[in-house]
């Protein structure tokens, strides 16, 4: 008898971010740093910390955010 072994569905992104609405995102206190801060009209936010610290997660999070508010935002 052959058993077959299936790839079992991933619960986060293959790399990099973790997606706006994972249950698995855990929001912390530069979270809301970040949300009052896009809140003022043309900002520019830097997001600087070590490696495999959240960085790109954080600024997913912060863009879904913006957008959902309806208010333009530029990725670069």
């Amino acid at each position: 008898r052959v058993s077959v072994l299936r790839p079992q569905p991933s619960r986060r992104a293959a790399c990099c971010a973790v997606r706006p609405d994972s249950p698995f995102y855990i929001e912390r206190l530069a979270d809301e740093q970040l949300a009052h801060q896009v809140l003022g009209n043309g900002t520019t936010t830097t997001i600087q910390a070590g490696r495999q610290t959240g960085k790109t997660s954080l600024l997913m999070q912060g863009l879904h955010r913006v957008r959902m508010q309806g208010n333009p935002c530029v990725y670069l």
